[in-house]
């Protein structure tokens, strides 16, 4: 996953990312709100605490044009190390447009997360990329087959030319299926699961031909719209199943070597496969 940046794993799922928490930036985001909070629409004016955060304040909030008091109001010209982040913090995400009263943690990092572009597909106009997302992270997936899907479309799989790189036997290896064309032959056609091939055939059928599936079908889960909302979501299913099997034989034939390779009739992926349909998912 090292092709993967860390901002991208912070945006939204139908952003392309992963939704993790961004810690340091809520962090950051409930210091400067405090501070706000604090001096400017703190109503207690007599309270000690708004008086020092004042004095030390004052000039950050003029820089930033939210001053409010006369020029005769007495101030700290050295500001602190620690309340330069302030302005650092509404400089860096473009908040000076936002008033004192819309500072709270939520809401700002609401407004931060909102800001966040959505990643690009190769090959794929935006419009198209923001359906793959969609189809990515759809709630009829498991989270398993989600990331297996998400990472399938990042190019965070590890492939043979990934292995090679970093000393992996590749030499037992499957080799990968083409970029186009047909891909449900080529998985059918791999040594090492012909009983998947019959599991698979037999899902398929209640969903979408398994001849009619592209590229773009297995990769992307993009279908013709000429299938039922239900066909395609099936058939999605089935095809992440396909990706967690193919992951696990690479998984077994690199880590567990003679002793723990995938069994020639690839009995155990086909089970998976046909628990994981009868599951939906």
């Amino acid at each position: 996953m090292d092709r993967v940046k860390r901002t991208v794993m912070h945006k939204e799922h139908r952003k392309g990312g992963k939704a993790v928490p961004d810690i340091p930036t809520i962090l950051r985001a409930f210091f400067v709100c405090g501070c706000v909070r604090i001096t400017l629409t703190n109503e207690n004016k007599d309270h000690s605490a708004y008086k020092v955060f004042r004095f030390f304040l004052l000039p950050v909030w003029r820089r930033l044009g939210w001053d409010k008091w006369e020029n005769a109001t007495m101030f700290n010209w050295d500001l602190p190390w620690y309340y330069k982040e302030i302005e650092k913090f509404v400089v860096e995400f473009r908040l000076n447009c936002v008033t004192p009263s819309l500072w709270k943690p939520r809401t700002i990092h609401r407004l931060i997360r909102s800001r966040d572009t959505t990643e690009p597909v190769t090959d794929l106009p935006p419009a198209t990329a923001t359906r793959v997302w969609e189809n990515v992270s759809s709630p009829s997936l498991t989270n398993r087959h989600k990331d297996i899907a998400w990472m399938a479309v990042k190019g965070g799989l590890p492939v043979r030319s990934f292995m090679h790189s970093r000393g992996m036997p590749t030499q037992r290896m499957p080799k990968g299926m083409p970029c186009k064309g047909n891909y449900i032959p080529s998985v059918l056609g791999l040594p090492f699961c012909p009983e998947t091939a019959g599991a698979l055939k037999q899902e398929m059928e209640a969903h979408i031909p398994y001849p009619n599936i592209t590229h773009h079908s297995v990769l992307y889960g993009l279908f013709p719209k000429t299938h039922s909302v239900e066909a395609i979501q099936g058939c999605w299913r089935i095809l992440c199943c396909v990706k967690d099997i193919l992951l696990y034989a690479r998984t077994r034939l690199v880590t567990g070597g003679e002793q723990g390779s995938v069994p020639p009739n690839g009995t155990q992926p086909a089970e998976r496969l046909h628990r994981q349909g009868q599951q939906g998912g």
